[in-house]
């Protein structure tokens, strides 16, 4: 950069000093870019080989100038030391746009090394900090975590074992109480069993005096006398017995009753006890899921002070990256002058580039295709497509003289009117031109083109020729074109261009190579209107109004849903504009090629600030690209397609004339 500032300052202040002056600070200027050049012999050794012989050469001259300056003066015109001059200025510019070039490729070499390391820092850096994040969440989780589902849980196994404990109390009071009534049960049973033996004694008794009495007369005089008493023993019996059955039911209904509630007490004793146990697992699982928080908070803890330590360290690093790439953007802007970074466009060779073109209806746009193929694929070392919607039976051939003339790999051709002709089943049917006795036929010595009369050499029709083959047949009627048959490689009938009485198109047919009709395309005022396109069974598939309508329904039948690609155009051409409309901005990409851009700045910045952003340029000359670094108020890629020719200077402004 010293030298470029150095230079631009010498310059500056020489352009006052007289011409003699000017002439020893060229060869000074011509001196200090020998040494330039000697460092860059490195990278290109026959290149530089020649450029240092035409210095050394350069630098000898004016020695020999320096050292007799009168001598030279009387050798030589003014004219003569002005074209010198100016030779030596050319030289001059050539060899400061290669340096420009080559200081422009390392800076920009060394700011994607920077780029690509920040890359992989914020990577990692978002990383760490996803991660940190997560491990704060968690931190916050664990700490918030109060257990309180097991709460929960545990609060219903106590109030389960409360009510458990109600149940039981209430069942051992049962117990109790049945058990006091069985036992006053049995109390008032022995009672009454009692009664009943003494009740039976009194009947032994009774009989027992009977029996032991021998005097029949005194035995029916003590029965007599013994008669109420018996009836009163037999009545108080049956009512003890009554009693006793009662007291016995009563008891038995009790024992019953203490036997059910027995068993409830058993079974809620059981589940008391299985609530209890139940209660200290959930009790100590709270007690350890306390215990194993605290352990992984503090894991956490850990986990973060490291996260943060290296978080802390990668942006240190991107700091330092970040004031690397501030720097090298400081110096290419300041070095080329510019307010914003402008670069070559990046060219990735795993991506499909597609060249896409609706028209080359003039020298120049013929040009421009081929520079941009021919450049894309030197910088790639690939093949790239061309895709094409204009009809052009020659166009093959087109191709092929440039590949051949610029000895570039042959692109693949892709076009509207080919890929809507293929057929699966092609006609084997070729066009020939019948032998007539009522004909008259002539040769154009010019053109070799075959002329066909009537015998009142009335022009019926005209065959006209490509490559030794018949390329197209028009029909005439009173010396007017009223048709014309276009004819492929293969000799089968392309199109049909059908003309009104003024000779104006009014009508295009297009035919599948199998003969059916594909494409119709009607004209008003010598303007296409109608587009028709048709399937195989003849039947109308689309109707568009406008070709742009026709060219949108066919690059999206061809690319839509396909990554990868990377489309390249005019900015003024039609299909150029239909791809940038509807692509797929987040799977393919787009280069728009500039024609003229120095003399159209105005275009540029509103190019530049049509949405969406365009990123990457072509433009011609390197004149071209000069003109966006001045003009863009972005960081753009611009690249210059076409070579260097010798009478173009690129010298900075300050050192142009």
């Amino acid at each position: 950069m010293k030298l470029f500032s150095r230079l631009l300052k010498d310059v500056s202040d020489d352009n006052d000093r007289n011409a003699n002056v000017q002439a020893q600070s060229d060869n000074h200027t011509n001196s200090n870019n020998q040494s330039n050049s000697n460092d860059s012999i490195k990278n290109n050794n026959d290149q530089n080989q020649n450029d240092s012989s035409q210095k050394e050469h350069s630098k000898n001259n004016n020695m020999t100038s320096t050292s007799s300056n009168d001598e030279t003066t009387a050798l030589t015109s003014v004219h003569d030391q002005r074209v010198k001059i100016e030779n030596d200025m050319n030289s001059l510019s050539h060899e400061y746009a290669q340096l420009r070039g080559k200081l422009k490729l390392n800076l920009f070499s060394e700011r994607d090394d920077y780029q690509n390391k920040k890359n992989s820092l914020t990577k990692q850096l978002n990383a760490l900090k996803k991660n940190e994040k997560a491990v704060q969440d968690n931190i916050e989780k664990n700490q918030n975590e109060n257990d309180g589902k097991e709460t929960e849980r545990l609060a219903g196994v106590r109030a389960d074992q409360k009510h458990q404990n109600e149940l039981l109390y209430k069942y051992k009071e049962q117990q109790k109480d049945l058990a006091q009534k069985i036992e006053k049960g049995e109390t008032k049973r022995s009672k009454k069993q009692a009664e009943l033996d003494a009740n039976q004694k009194k009947e032994t008794d009774l009989s027992a005096s009977i029996k032991n009495e021998t005097d029949l007369q005194k035995m029916m005089s003590l029965m007599e006398k013994q008669k109420s008493q018996v009836d009163k023993i037999y009545k108080d019996r049956t009512n003890i017995e009554k009693d006793l059955r009662k007291i016995r039911d009563e008891i038995g209904v009790s024992k019953k009753d203490l036997n059910d509630v027995n068993i409830n007490i058993n079974e809620i004793s059981s589940t008391v006890s299985l609530l209890k146990t139940k209660i200290g697992q959930q009790e100590q699982n709270i007690k350890n899921n306390k215990a194993r928080r605290s352990q992984l908070i503090a894991q956490l803890q850990a986990s973060s002070k490291t996260n943060n330590n290296e978080i802390n360290g990668l942006e240190l690093q991107l700091k330092n990256v970040n004031d690397n790439i501030e720097y090298v953007d400081k110096y290419i802007k300041d070095v080329f002058h510019a307010a914003y970074l402008v670069r070559e466009v990046y060219l990735d060779s795993s991506k499909e580039y597609l060249v896409v073109s609706n028209s080359i209806d003039n020298e120049q746009k013929e040009s421009d295709l081929f520079d941009m193929i021919g450049f894309l694929e030197r910088k790639m070392n690939t093949g790239v497509t061309i895709v094409t919607s204009f009809y052009n039976s020659k166009f093959q051939s087109i191709v092929d003289g440039y590949t051949k003339s610029m000895r570039i790999d042959q692109p693949k051709v892709i076009n509207l009117f080919d890929d809507l002709q293929k057929s699966d089943n092609p006609s084997e049917k070729k066009v020939t031109i019948p032998e007539s006795d009522s004909w008259i036929t002539r040769t154009d010595v010019e053109t070799q083109n075959t002329l066909i009369y009537d015998k009142q050499e009335n022009l019926m029709m005209t065959v006209e020729h490509f490559e030794e083959k018949i390329d197209r047949i028009n029909y005439f009627k009173n010396s007017k074109i009223v048709k014309t048959n276009v004819y492929n490689a293969d000799g089968i009938l392309s199109s049909v261009e059908i003309f009104d009485k003024s000779q104006k198109l009014t009508e295009e047919n297009f035919y599948r190579t199998d003969g059916s009709i594909v494409l119709t395309i009607m004209y008003e005022s010598g303007v296409a209107n109608t587009f028709q396109v048709f399937d195989q069974s003849g039947l109308l598939q689309q109707d568009f109004d406008k070709k742009e309508e026709l060219v949108t329904w066919w690059i999206n039948k061809l690319y839509q849903g396909k990554s990868d690609i990377v489309f390249v155009g005019s900015s003024t051409d039609l299909l150029y504009k239909v791809v940038a409309g509807i692509r797929d901005q987040e799977n393919t990409e787009l280069i728009t090629f500039v024609e003229n851009a120095h003399s159209n700045i105005g275009r540029i910045k509103a190019l530049l600030h049509k949405e969406p952003l365009i990123d990457n340029i072509f433009v011609q000359y390197e004149k071209d690209l000069h003109a966006i670094e001045n003009t863009t108020d972005r960081d753009i890629s611009v690249s210059s397609i076409k070579s260097v020719t010798n009478e173009e200077m690129y010298l900075p402004e300050s050192l142009k004339i």
